[in-house]
């Protein structure tokens, strides 16, 4: 089994965001009740299912979730305490979010904890239409773009910049991502094709603003010219550095295309590990 990473859904209320394109609001799968909290400690076997994935080789840990993650931080701290006493712990641990209700302590005390990667979900260059698509409340607004970038760099993270292509990103062209990367102190890029095959509002809004597949085959066209192919990823992505930037283009989230290899395992807040998002008939165990 080939596992490219484990997504840890961190357990949470209802999301304070509701963005305009959330996959987890195209999909609703009943997958029982959360066996953690916040009082206890976490159970053995939830720890066994992140040390079984760590056996199947996966060396890649991402919190993530139907909500923002910093939403349950005592959580995440509590995790990532008992990952370092696992017998093999995970070293490359991400954090992936939109940055809602994130201050500079959080970020310090994320990076003190373990956290080495800060992977910002990006629907916009424009932090006011990025708030406006991911339909953050304004008391969650609390961090700049320029804040944020500083406080993971100081606090020697890698800085991920996921870009969320809708038509908010249309007729930018290739070049202004890098420059304004190279700007920034990004170290890593993902273009990220917004997906749907659902029904429902968010499906819809995909569907009304979708990135243009022209404009993706020009921002592709354009790292394959630039960049050079560094390592094909696990689930068949090719990463290529572009002008010292690592850079993937991921042109389907949710793909079911592959029955070798495992894009994610994904270990819910029930305690047991899937392999689709959409899908618990996906049950590893």
């Amino acid at each position: 089994m080939n596992i490219q990473s484990l997504s840890i859904v961190v357990p949470t209320g209802k999301c304070w965001n509701h963005c305009a394109f959330c996959v987890s609001h195209m999909h609703h799968e009943d997958y029982g009740t959360c066996i953690l909290h916040n009082n206890q400690p976490i159970p053995r076997s939830y720890l066994d299912r992140i040390e079984f994935v760590r056996d199947e080789g996966c060396n890649s840990m991402i919190l993530t979730g139907t909500a923002e993650p910093q939403q349950n931080l005592e959580f995440i701290f509590k995790l990532l305490d008992c990952n370092k006493n696992l017998r093999k712990p995970f070293y490359n641990i991400t954090i992936q979010t939109t940055a809602s209700g994130l201050t500079p302590k959080d970020i310090k005390d994320l990076a003190d904890a373990g956290i080495t990667t800060f992977a910002l979900s990006m629907s916009s260059f424009n932090e006011l239409v990025h708030w406006d698509i991911t339909r953050t409340p304004k008391n969650k607004q609390t961090i700049t773009f320029g804040r944020l970038f500083d406080e993971v760099k100081k606090n020697n993270m890698n800085l991920r910049v996921c870009f969320n292509l809708t038509d908010e990103f249309m007729a930018v062209p290739p070049i202004y991502y890098f420059n304004w990367a190279e700007e920034c102190g990004v170290d890593q890029v993902t273009f990220r094709k917004i997906y749907t095959d659902g029904n429902g509002p968010e499906a819809e809004w995909v569907r009304d603003h979708e990135f243009p597949q022209k404009e993706f085959v020009i921002i592709r066209n354009y790292i394959k010219n630039n960049g050079t192919p560094i390592a094909r990823l696990p689930y068949g992505f090719i990463q290529y550095s572009v002008r010292g930037i690592s850079t993937v283009i991921d042109d389907n989230c949710m793909s079911k295309d592959n029955i070798d290899e495992m894009k994610y395992a994904i270990l819910r807040p029930n305690g047991h590990l899937y392999s689709r998002w959409d899908d618990t008939g996906s049950l590893i165990f």
